[in-house]
Order: structure tokens, then sequence, then C-alpha cells
């Protein structure tokens, strides 16, 4: 089973799926028309309650901008 899962502008599929998997996760991108603006989450293997809760953690901490790159210059 897959669950499609659209979102909020102007974040991308692309920069989210990047997002989540420099936390850790895997998830798909869209297809077609929704390759832009959505993910895909697939539920395979043996999980548990506490992994998907982790996942839809790393997930929801995605949805914001990363912070920026600390000052190095001191200023």
């Amino acid at each position: 089973m897959t669950v499609r899962i659209e979102l909020p502008p102007p974040l991308t599929g692309p920069e989210f799926v990047e997002r989540v998997r420099a936390k850790g996760y895997v998830v798909g991108g869209g297809y077609g028309p929704l390759k832009g603006n959505c993910f895909r989450i697939g539920h395979m293997g043996d999980q548990t309650v506490e992994t998907v809760a982790a996942l839809l953690e790393a997930c929801d901490a995605s949805l914001s901008p990363p912070p920026p790159p600390p000052n190095r210059l001191g200023t």
C-alpha cells in the first residue's frame, strides 16, 4: 500500500524528499503531473507504530525551511 501526500507550495516534491532523506528516511517522489507537488510513503516490511511515528516526525520537520548556514565571519 502507498499513501500520496500533496505538499504546500512553494515546497516541491524533490526538495521534500531530499530533506527527509537527510533525516535518515526514504520517501518516494510523485509521478506524472503530480511529480512536483507531492511525495509517497510506502508501507512495506515490518513496521510498528513507533517506526511510522518517527517517519512522520521527520516528515513534519521537513515541511519547515532549513535553518540558514552559520555566519562564519562573526558579523
